[in-house]
């Protein structure tokens, strides 16, 4: 059991910070017993979105004093948590919960403590729109994403459309 923790946690961090050059992008998820992950259509992995997401994920856009990203919570050191009984926000506000670990979450079926929302893109909006973590909108986050160049070449090269709730979600 060890092992496979062991095993699974170094590949979640060469995921995130030892992407290839390779199209599309290939992930391995040993042990072999493993389901493969599933994909909504027209959000498969290639190099470009995993690109777009690891920068939005450590990216501090989504919080309304640019404080702040995902990555500030969920920790690569800390298998991707905080370490928090209960994670800080924007303006070093307590939020009402702790930052749950990553690892497998691409195999969750419904995500939060209660378990009320179904799906990682759903879930996304959720920090966003906390008044405790980001405070902040999906529709100004996007605005601010169209007004920096470097977000819509990226957007564009990993969805071929700009910056939108689309994007972000995935």
């Amino acid at each position: 059991m060890v092992k496979k923790a062991v095993f699974i946690s170094i590949s979640v961090v060469i995921l995130f910070f030892g992407c290839k050059e390779e199209k599309p992008y290939t992930v391995v998820l040993p042990p072999k017993h493993f389901p493969a992950i599933e994909h909504e259509a027209g959000n498969e992995l290639t190099d470009a979105r995993v690109d777009l997401g690891k920068r939005l994920f450590f990216s501090t856009i989504f919080s309304v004093d640019s404080s702040i990203s995902c990555g500030s919570c969920h920790k690569p050191h800390l298998a991707f948590t905080d370490g928090l009984a209960k994670s800080k926000g924007v303006k070093n506000r307590t939020t009402f919960r702790n930052a749950p670990s990553l690892f497998n979450v691409a195999y969750e079926t419904s995500l939060m403590r209660d378990g009320g929302i179904a799906t990682l893109e759903l879930q996304v909006a959720a920090p966003i729109h906390e008044p405790t973590e980001f405070d902040f909108n999906m529709v100004l986050v996007v605005e601010r994403m169209l007004q920096d160049s470097t977000w819509v070449q990226l957007s564009k090269k990993a969805y071929n459309r700009a910056p939108d709730p689309f994007v972000i979600t995935r």
